[in-house]
């Protein structure tokens, strides 16, 4: 999971079960490490407040995703949709930027492979 205030990020391994939700409150406790580079906690417990803080996410560019600056910020960018494909466990897209070609993929949530899948 990634914990993020504003435009700082930080990458927490954890074995925290709990549903959490984007845009909540969190506080996380573990141990320092690093991870590809990066700042991060693991072996970490995540305690979920329930006050909904709503972050918004930052505007990217091509370049900025291919140097993985933001590799673990929310982050939006602008495109063309040149296919998708639909699966039970996940979504992928593959999406045109600024003549360049990448994927996104959002997995869907646990809970999906019960039951039918919204359009």
């Amino acid at each position: 999971m990634v914990l993020q205030d504003g435009s700082r990020s930080l990458w927490i391994s954890t074995q925290t079960r709990s549903p959490l939700k984007v845009d909540d409150l969190a506080d996380a406790t573990g141990f320092p490490d690093v991870h590809s580079g990066f700042l991060a906690l693991t072996r970490s417990e995540i305690q979920d407040r329930h006050i909904q803080a709503p972050i918004n996410p930052l505007p990217v560019t091509w370049e900025q995703l291919a140097s993985s600056g933001n590799i673990f910020d929310l982050v939006s960018i602008e495109g063309d949709v040149v296919t998708e494909v639909r699966e039970a466990l996940q979504d992928e897209y593959v999406l045109a930027s600024d003549g360049r070609l990448f994927t996104a993929v959002y997995r869907h949530p646990a809970t999906s492979g019960r039951f039918p899948l919204p359009p």
